[in-house]
Order: C-alpha cells, then sequence, then structure tokens
C-alpha cells in the first residue's frame, strides 16, 4: 500500500533528464543574458561619451555655463582632467 502511493507521487516529479536539460538552459541563458548586459553597458559609455564630445562643441555658444538645457533635459556639462604624477 505504501509503495503504491509513492509511485504515485514519483509520478508528479519531474525526471533527472529532464532537470539536466533545464539546468544547462537556465545557465546558457543566464551566461547569454551577461554578455548582453555587458554590451549594452559598453554601447551606453560610448554613447554619453559621444554627447559629451558633441557638448564641448558647443562651448563657444554657452560660454561657462556648466548646466545646458537639451530638449527639455537639463545637462550639466564637465571635463574631467586627470594628470599623472
Amino acid at each position: 500500500m505504501l509503495s503504491r502511493g509513492f509511485r504515485g507521487f514519483r509520478s508528479l516529479l519531474p525526471s533527472m533528464r529532464f532537470i539536466r536539460v533545464v539546468a544547462y538552459a537556465s545557465f546558457a541563458f543566464l551566461l547569454l543574458g551577461l554578455a548582453g548586459a555587458r554590451v549594452l553597458y559598453a554601447d551606453m559609455r560610448e554613447a554619453t561619451t559621444h554627447l559629451g564630445k558633441t557638448l564641448t562643441r558647443f562651448a563657444e555658444l554657452t560660454g561657462d555655463a556648466e548646466t545646458v538645457r537639451l530638449n527639455g533635459v537639463q545637462l550639466h556639462e564637465a571635463t574631467a582632467l586627470r594628470t599623472w604624477a
């Protein structure tokens, strides 16, 4: 009687083969997601660098202003200089 109940419970559990496939797919998608996040981060850094270089071209128009309004958005312009001693 006890083994009959256990068999019914065992039929609800997934097989080990299915668990291995799910674990492999989860790991593969995790790696792809991390790689995609890294590419997105690099693209955002490149875009902000390009925007900064574009804003420096407008330095003659803005004068010494540190805050520029572009399409209704306030942007703070700054230049970072690093000197190596």
